[in-house]
């Protein structure tokens, strides 16, 4: 290279220039103790940036990883060591006459591998920062969740050591995210489509910048992977945490579910009911509330023992499941007793719907020990108009449960249904 006539005293006031304004806005106060040490880096960058104008290409792209690392170990921004080098070219391009294009070139190539020291150095960082996250999870979350939250960090990881051992990564080792484990995984989530949506985008997302990412590696140009990776890795940690949170509520949400029947738990009737009841009033829609209580339960556990009374049980909530519309709620309101709430629904339809569920329950064939067991249910209903949404829950369940006591009074194995009333 011909940079013979470049003075080394201009270099220098180029780097002092550059750290003198940036000290002046307190830029880097935070990085050093005193002058002393800004004076003594100012010299080693001149010196290192005249003496790699002289060096083969090798020494000169170790010499700039190297350098880039030490930067990236003293915490200073990468955007800021660029923007030194940068006023030290600028200052060249004034004071010597060598061809602006060389110049230029040569500055860049130092920006290039100042960038992949950065890089080396956030490899490093990252492994033990993913590393560090993927032992909390291990602590913190049940092991049937543990895969599908650590999911995104393990892939991660293993990209990045793929990268700290500069392989040049392929499409293949990367995939985009529809052919990633890890989408089936989320898909399978029992959460809030919106959510749901939310995390897949994010997932998307980490594999386009992970794609990108190992097309600039390949290619040398480390500015613009340094900047990739970095966002790489915040839509990682990002990922892990919507997953992290989603398996959470999920589990919060199991609580409210009966282990036996697969219906709604009779504590959280308050809240899901409430909000649900409130969207029937604000949109003027007719509900009606049930009371479903299996016929001589008892003598069922007595007569066949409480496994097959388990079983009973577990039968009709899969029947109550199959006759629920998206906006219904069924509790498990106690031990053979059923809630069923049915939403934006006619008297005639709400009849119909409690019949069926009768027909049903007697058709219902349960066989235990060679033999099948009899069932009936007596049903108690109350259909409650738009504008009569406005009572307690207390008040229509109290109404349904009066038609279900006049139904098993009357003979069991029947549905009595009512409008409601105010009284």
């Amino acid at each position: 290279m011909a940079f013979s006539c470049i003075n080394p005293k201009n270099i220098e006031k180029a780097f002092t220039e550059f750290y003198q304004f940036m000290m002046n806005s307190e830029h880097f106060h935070v990085f050093f103790t005193g002058q002393d040490q800004v004076d003594a880096l100012i010299k080693i960058q001149a010196n290192n940036f005249y003496e790699s104008l002289s060096m083969s290409d090798e020494d000169f792209i170790k010499n700039y990883v190297d350098l880039g690392l030490m930067h990236a170990k003293m915490q200073l921004p990468f955007e800021d060591m660029v923007s030194g080098l940068s006023m030290v070219r600028d200052n060249l391009l004034k004071n010597t006459s060598i061809d602006t294009k060389k110049i230029y070139n040569i500055v860049e190539k130092m920006e290039c591998y100042l960038a992949k020291g950065y890089l080396v150095y956030q490899f490093e960082d990252v492994l033990n920062q993913l590393q560090l996250s993927i032992d909390n999870i291990y602590g913190a979350y049940a092991e049937e969740n543990q895969d599908v939250v650590t999911s995104a960090l393990t892939w991660f990881l293993h990209i990045v050591k793929n990268f700290q051992a500069e392989k040049n990564l392929e499409y293949a080792d990367i995939l985009t995210a529809d052919l990633c484990p890890l989408t089936s995984k989320i898909k399978a989530l029992d959460i809030e489509p919106e959510l749901k949506q939310r995390i897949l985008m994010s997932h998307t997302e980490q594999h386009s910048l992970a794609l990108s990412m190992a097309f600039f590696f390949r290619e040398e140009d480390y500015m613009l992977a340094n900047f990739m990776f970095a966002k790489l890795f915040a839509i990682t940690v990002s990922l892990s945490n919507q997953i992290g949170l989603a398996v959470s509520q999920q589990a919060i949400e199991e609580l409210h579910y009966d282990a036996l029947t697969g219906l709604l738990l009779r504590h959280s009737l308050e809240t899901k009911l409430l909000n649900t009841l409130n969207q029937s009033a604000s949109a003027n829609q007719s509900v009606a509330m049930m009371m479903l209580d299996l016929d001589h339960f008892k003598k069922i556990n007595d007569t066949w023992g409480h496994q097959a009374g388990d079983k009973v049980l577990e039968e009709l909530g899969q029947l109550i499941q199959n006759n629920q519309r998206e906006n219904d709620l069924a509790f498990r309101y106690g031990g053979e007793e059923f809630l069923l709430f049915v939403s934006n629904v006619s008297f005639d339809n709400a009849q119909s719907i409690a019949e069926r569920i009768r027909l049903q329950v007697e058709a219902l064939t349960i066989e235990w020990e060679g033999k099948c067991i009899p069932l009936t249910m007596s049903i108690g209903g109350v259909f409650i108009e738009g504008v009569q949404l406005g009572e307690s829950i207390d008040a229509y369940i109290e109404k349904a449960d009066q038609n279900l006591y006049e139904a098993k009074e009357t003979g069991r194995n029947k549905v009595i249904m009512s409008k409601f009333k105010r009284s």
